[in-house]
């Protein structure tokens, strides 16, 4: 049986040099590095290797840069039998997650899966059963789910700030994600599932893990990134790109219907760059709490009384988290802490907080919606 390790500081494969990775993983590491080191990287080209290295070297010393580059890999499967490897990070494309994670749990290895894990429920309920079989520890980038800002909103719930929650909405306008293999739906499935699975577990985990969605209901299409239009788009970094293949759609509404009747609402645009806004709304019987992520802002508004506004600490206003350091995240509140999380269950063998259950969960509300779309009709859940 492999020795779990011992040593606090986790030694880490990183499969996919990707965006994501450069952008949000690798700056969130950087700041943990008494809890981790990163040993091998692996992609199936150079570039993101060579780019991934130049971030984790830059303020290392040669030899860390030589042995780095020493540990480029093309294939996956090299890396499952290096005995110097505690855990990966495996931010592939989603299509790829679940053949490529299996081999690691096998040999012993912790994982930490971005998001979607798979592109189907069965799939999930694969990696469920390994899960289980090889006793590893296994952690899913919901990286909301680690966010102080969610966080925060999800205690005033619980406190009943403004009394039992009956309705939720959630609107994501902003500019097209890189385009790479997100507009394929064979590697990336639907935008529902791609992008937009941790809003459904945002449902999920507010309205409450153990209420069930009863029904959904979802429209949507492709208004302006149409097939073949060749149409010069904005990207989520500000970058110009003209985008001229797309499978999936560009925009939608949808509904959800909980046991317990509260009722969710979402809608995203891609093809809406000004002010990239994520807001959220959660309405209560005696308030409600409206909130914007990139901004960090929180308003409260209880029955008969002006709104409270709530900043994290450092900002004009009350401040809604005592410990909250404005600057300490990477592209999402949360991408350090949920690092933070799955090092303390790597070392206490605890389930982390965002396991393969909460992301089943998120995954079949996420094609329910596709195929209501598809089909026409309200699915039943």
């Amino acid at each position: 049986m492999k020795q779990e390790p011992q040593n606090p500081k986790i030694r880490l494969a990183l499969i996919g040099c990707g965006h994501i990775t450069r952008r949000m993983h690798i700056p969130s590491l950087l700041q943990l590095p008494q809890l981790f080191e990163v040993v091998a990287l692996c992609d199936i080209e150079d570039g993101p290797m060579r780019q991934a290295a130049d971030l984790l070297c830059a303020n290392r010393g040669p030899e860390y840069r030589k042995f780095l580059e020493s540990r480029f890999y093309r294939d996956e499967k090299a890396i499952a039998s290096l005995s110097d490897v505690d855990a990966v990070l495996m931010a592939t494309p989603n299509w790829h997650h679940e053949g490529a994670i299996l081999p690691f749990m096998e040999a012993g290895k912790d994982v930490f899966c971005e998001k979607p894990v798979a592109l189907t429920v069965e799939a999930h309920d694969r990696i469920e059963l390994e899960i289980e079989r090889t006793g590893r520890i296994f952690q899913v980038g919901m990286v909301f789910r680690y966010s102080p800002f969610f966080n925060t909103i999800r205690r005033y719930l619980e406190e009943g700030r403004i009394g039992a929650l009956q309705m939720l909405h959630l609107h994501e306008f902003r500019a097209y994600p890189p385009p790479e293999w997100r507009f394929r739906k064979a590697l990336a499935g639907e935008v529902y599932l791609e992008k937009n699975c941790h809003h459904f577990d945002i449902f999920n985990w507010m309205v409450g893990q153990n209420v069930k969605p009863r029904r959904i209901s979802a429209f949507g299409g492709q208004n302006v990134l149409k097939m073949g239009s060749k149409r010069p788009v904005e990207l989520l970094s500000g970058e110009k790109a003209v985008i001229d293949y797309s499978e999936t759609i560009d925009n939608f509404w949808c509904m959800v219907e909980y046991e317990n009747d509260v009722r969710c609402s979402m809608g995203l645009s891609f093809f809406c760059p000004q002010g990239k806004e994520l807001k959220l709304g959660f309405i209560g019987d005696m308030g409600k709490i409206d909130a914007w992520e990139h901004q960090k802002l929180i308003q409260v508004w209880n029955r008969d009384s002006k709104p409270e506004t709530l900043l994290p600490q450092g900002q004009a206003g009350t401040e809604w988290a005592v410990n909250a350091q404005p600057q300490r995240y990477f592209v999402h509140y949360g991408s350090i802490e949920q690092w933070e999380n799955f090092h303390k269950s790597v070392l206490t063998r605890q389930k982390p907080f965002c396991d393969i259950l909460k992301a089943r969960d998120s995954a079949r509300l996420a094609l329910a919606a596709e195929k209501s779309m598809v089909t026409g009709n309200v699915v039943t859940l």
